[in-house]
């Protein structure tokens, strides 16, 4: 009873998991990215299909080897994907570095106009208006802790 309790667990950690990552490959435009810098489909499996394979076995708990070479089941050849992964025609490098580039702009429209300059470690609390209005330069920074520490004392 355990057993098809955990086995029913896993496949909605599976689904979950599977949908996340087919939505991180929708909103980051992942196929479209990687069909710019050369990743494209000389036979055999689309180049998406193989990307979000190869994405998606570390969060199954998976390697190449058991997820595709061993597994009879799959749908993709082991020679496609080494040879997928082996190719010198594709831009490896620059299509990482522009998802990396697309995500942390993600990440940091995110966060960086929501962040509360009174909350960050690095500018003191201050009631003064004035010095909330400062630009977040190394001096004004300086010139903001000087004049709360004499404000204070």
């Amino acid at each position: 009873m355990k057993s098809n309790a955990i086995r029913y667990i896993q496949q909605g950690n599976t689904a979950m998991a599977t949908s996340k990552i087919a939505l991180f490959f929708k909103q980051f435009n992942v196929v479209r990215l990687a069909g710019r810098y050369g990743i494209s489909k000389t036979k055999g499996v689309s180049p998406g299909t193989l990307l979000m394979t190869l994405v998606s076995l570390p969060f199954f708990g998976q390697n190449i080897f058991r997820a595709v070479v061993s597994n009879p089941r799959c749908g993709i050849g082991k020679d496609a994907v080494y040879d997928f992964l082996a190719s010198s025609h594709f831009s490896w490098r620059r299509f990482l570095l522009q998802l990396a580039i697309k995500a942390i702009a993600m990440l940091d429209s995110l966060t960086n106009k929501t962040v509360n300059p009174c909350l960050s470690s690095t500018t003191p609390p201050s009631s003064d208006p004035e010095l909330r209005r400062s630009n977040s330069s190394p001096e004004s920074m300086t010139t903001a802790r000087i004049v709360s520490s004499k404000a204070s004392a």
